[in-house]
């Protein structure tokens, strides 16, 4: 991985952890879900997170469910562009496209870590995962996506699930990252 952006870090951790997962677990499913992009906040807003998936059906399942509990997700969109766009010149990849479609480039990152027979969902929720308050210095973390993703995993029953953490390296007190992997019983 060539390194063009030392400001998206995170991502490199969130790709080992699904890299080392897939090796060890063996999951038919993997769900990521992360503060990854203020450019997701940018295009979405403040309230709703954006989705990106290489499995229609899993993508719709999420949405649904994230409606039941009011929690709002946006599918968006990893297309040809996103994934050249992250082509390396020194290296296969580039850790950051340009400043265009900087979520969309996260994700299509993200997709390469994941191998092609696993179906897999980004949860990008920088928006709503933090709520601000107007005199408080420190934000207070929101807990969203866990409705959606306990009612999800409610509904595959049949599916054993493993989570992973992880601390952003700057901040190592905040988990930043969380990576659940659902295999067949």
């Amino acid at each position: 991985v060539e390194i063009v952006n030392t400001d998206a870090e995170g991502r490199l951790c969130l790709c080992d952890a699904m890299a080392h997962i897939q090796k060890k677990y063996k999951p038919n499913i993997i769900i990521d879900v992360a503060t990854l992009t203020g450019a997701c906040m940018v295009a979405l807003g403040k309230e709703t997170a954006g989705l990106f998936s290489n499995n229609e059906d899993l993508a719709h399942k999420l949405i649904e469910v994230s409606k039941d509990v009011g929690e709002p997700i946006w599918r968006m969109p990893i297309l040809e562009d996103h994934i050249e766009e992250i082509k390396g010149r020194v290296a296969d990849l580039k850790n950051c496209g340009s400043r265009y479609g900087g979520a969309c480039t996260a994700a299509a990152f993200l997709q390469e870590f994941v191998e092609k027979e696993v179906k897999w969902a980004h949860l990008d929720i920088c928006g709503p995962a933090i709520e601000d308050t107007a005199k408080s210095r420190m934000s207070n973390g929101t807990g969203f996506a866990t409705q959606t993703l306990i009612h999800f995993i409610k509904n595959h029953q049949a599916y054993e699930l493993s989570l992973i953490h992880i601390s952003e390296p700057t901040r190592p007190e905040r988990i930043s990252y969380a990576v659940f992997c659902l295999k067949k019983k």
